[in-house]
């Protein structure tokens, strides 16, 4: 079953940059539950780079956890005056992994551009990875 799940994922996504892209992560509410039932499960669970927070759970779960996460970092954003430029989805393929990657791209106070990333992995028909560097604000 997932090798359909696998061909069809990668038919689909191979030569997209991004499967989404706008000014917040609220207007992907809709679709996102969808874009995660797609990914393909992952051999390997390995993100693209180094996250200080892995949170783990199935697909409503992990959705939730997915829109809290990117939308109150974009708040954060908003709060310290870091204009939010893009926020965008894109797959990224590697060899036994498929990731759904969401970054939000600001510009500082200093005017220096800067992206914060959060990926999505599936490691098992109901098992959801997130890694960020987002936290929760207390």
């Amino acid at each position: 079953m997932d090798e359909a799940r696998r061909q069809a994922f990668i038919n689909e996504y191979k030569d997209v940059e991004k499967i989404w892209s706008g000014h917040s992560f609220i207007a992907t509410m809709d679709s996102l539950r969808g874009w995660l039932g797609e990914l393909p499960i992952s051999p390997v669970a390995v993100p693209s780079k180094d996250y200080a927070r892995t949170i783990q759970g199935g697909l409503e779960y992990v959705y939730g956890e997915t829109i809290y996460s990117l939308t109150s970092y974009e708040g954060y954003l908003r709060d310290k005056a870091f204009p939010v430029r893009e926020c965008f989805i894109r797959p990224i393929f590697k060899a036994d992994t498929f990731i759904l990657e969401f970054n939000i791209h600001y510009r500082t106070k200093h005017g220096e551009e800067a992206t914060q990333p959060a990926e999505v992995i599936r490691q098992g028909e109901r098992h959801y990875l997130l890694f960020t560097d987002h936290y929760r604000p207390i």
